[in-house]
Parts: structure tokens; sequence; C-alpha cells
């Protein structure tokens, strides 16, 4: 087989099978897209096409699939509809319940909030 001929196929494809799954918007921002191949006798996935299984040898079975990811939550409006990530007030945070050693200089113990926590430190 022409290999010229079997990046064109596989370009043809990779062109059909965005057509078939364009990229989507979730809250405004477009979801993320991964290409794999799959190969359709071992199941092993690559990362791009090849004409030969590396895993089990067979020839012409790796099949693009695209995979979509939602994006991660950066910035603003990352809590999303869950509201787990809630800011709150600093003056609210809980700072007890931790037994504090004490630390020379009464600015380096204000600033490591009374005292060093045993096991927060490490080599």
């Amino acid at each position: 087989m022409n290999e010229e001929w079997r990046g064109k196929r596989a370009w043809e494809a990779h062109a059909a099978c965005h057509k078939a799954n364009p990229p989507q918007r979730i809250e405004g921002r477009l979801a993320k897209t991964r290409t794999i191949f799959v190969c359709q006798q071992c199941g092993s996935q690559q990362t791009r096409w090849m004409g030969k299984c590396p895993d089990c040898g067979t020839w012409d079975s790796l099949v693009e699939q695209v995979e979509r990811k939602e994006p991660a939550g950066k910035g603003r409006g990352a809590a999303g509809a869950n509201g787990l990530n809630q800011p709150v007030p600093l003056r609210e945070v809980p700072t007890g319940g931790f037994e504090r050693l004490p630390v020379l200089g009464e600015e380096f113990a204000r600033v490591l909030g009374g005292g060093m926590v045993p096991g927060s430190l490490s080599r």
C-alpha cells in the first residue's frame, strides 16, 4: 500500500471524525477534546495513528476516537453548580484543634498562627 495514500486516508478519517463530532461549548468555554487511536484487535490506545498496532502487530486496525473532557475549573466561576468551593472570609476559617509548638520571635509566631503544628515540617 502506498504510504502517501495511507497518510491521505488517515487525514480523511481524522477530518470525518471532527465533522461528526464538532467541538462543544460547556459554560461558554470550548470543551477540550483529545484524539486517540484504538486498536480493534487488542484495544490498546495510541496518541497518533500508526499503520501497525505496536502491541499486537495487526496492520490497519487503529481507529480514531475523540474523547471530550469538561474544562478544568480555572479563575472566576470555578465553583460550579455543586457549590463546594465557596469562598470563606479569612476570619471565619477554623484555626483551633492543633497543638502548636512555641517558636522564637513574636512576629514569626504570629505569622505561623501561634506556633508550629507538629508534623507540618519535613526535611
